[in-house]
């Protein structure tokens, strides 16, 4: 559900790998072949993610479990936005896809300490994931410029009815009801209109998009 949600609401449309951030739920084969437990494993884990700690309890839950990061609807839009904004910043400073991913451990503070070093000007960790947030405000309302809205964020009928007829995933279909659910969560977490999918005028404000906010506001597309 989490690799749909991404899907649905990439802002470049159905690209795979910009929507690698399925939230990890079972431990890799490396450390099953090195004898580590649950416990081992995803304190490993969760100790070289470059992610805030609010973040990481809001995924992996408190106490920590990687059960509970696939199946909790915080944890996946979560996810989701935390990702894509991350993948802004890397998009932005020229890293390579690898490098910043949803296991990977170079995210917001050691980007920063990279750009900071590069340009010899501070850039604090906070003001990096901003940075992505805005990147990706920005990205949407070219959208909503272009007329695209939250009916858009949708998978052909087909993809709903029809069961996948091999693979690992042979079998189930999509639920309509439970992505829409997930779509609602996402756009209230990014602090976006929940009925049209659009940025608010508020939110682009706070992110120092004014100038975006009064085009779109002239033109009647958010509120």
């Amino acid at each position: 559900m989490a690799t749909s949600l991404g899907h649905l609401s990439n802002l470049r449309g159905g690209d795979d790998l910009k929507t690698t951030h399925t939230v990890v739920e079972e431990m890799a084969g490396w450390a099953k072949k090195q004898g580590m437990n649950e416990e081992e494993y995803l304190r490993w884990l969760l100790g070289r993610l470059d992610m805030p700690e609010s973040v990481k309890d809001t995924i992996y839950g408190v106490p920590r479990s990687l059960h509970r990061s696939c199946n909790q609807k915080e944890s996946i839009v979560q996810m989701t936005k935390w990702y894509e904004d991350m993948a802004a910043v890397r998009d932005a400073l020229g890293i390579c896809l690898f490098a910043v991913n949803y296991t990977s451990a170079i995210g917001h503070r050691l980007s920063s300490r990279l750009l900071s070093i590069y340009l010899g000007l501070p850039f604090s960790p906070e003001e990096l994931v901003t940075a992505g947030e805005r990147i990706i405000n920005l990205m949407k309302a070219y959208n909503v410029r272009e007329g695209l809205a939250r009916v858009d964020d949708e998978f052909p009928p087909r993809f709903y009815d029809e069961p996948l007829e091999n693979g690992l995933t042979e079998g189930p279909v999509l639920s309509r009801d439970e992505l829409d659910r997930l779509l609602g969560a996402y756009y209230t977490l990014r602090g976006w209109n929940v009925k049209t999918g659009h940025p608010t005028r508020k939110k682009l404000e706070d992110l120092g998009l004014r100038t975006v906010a009064e085009e779109l506001s002239e033109k009647r597309l958010i509120e």
